[in-house]
């Protein structure tokens, strides 16, 4: 349930990039000489999808690697209170 709440946000940020993307075409332009050229040459250069969705598992696998250390903390000490 929680990677698809994830994956779901990561969807919406596709889509917020994906209109400021449209929004783009109309305006930024870098000026080169007189010439202007557009700043992103393509849409992956401004969003890059699977890099998004790659940097939140990295987050996930993170905080699950953090509870699972917690969980077994936690049992050392609980095995040390009933011990003595």
């Amino acid at each position: 349930m929680m990677e698809a709440l994830r994956l779901r946000n990561v969807d919406e940020d596709f889509k917020a990039h994906r209109q400021a993307w449209l929004n783009r075409e109309v305006q930024a332009e870098k000026q080169i000489g007189k010439k202007s050229k557009p700043v992103f040459e393509t849409f992956n250069q401004f969003f890059d999808y699977e890099k998004s969705i790659s940097k939140d598992y990295q987050k996930f696998e993170t905080t699950k690697q953090a509870e699972t250390f917690e969980s077994r903390i936690s049992k050392i000490y609980q095995k040390r209170k009933g011990g003595k």
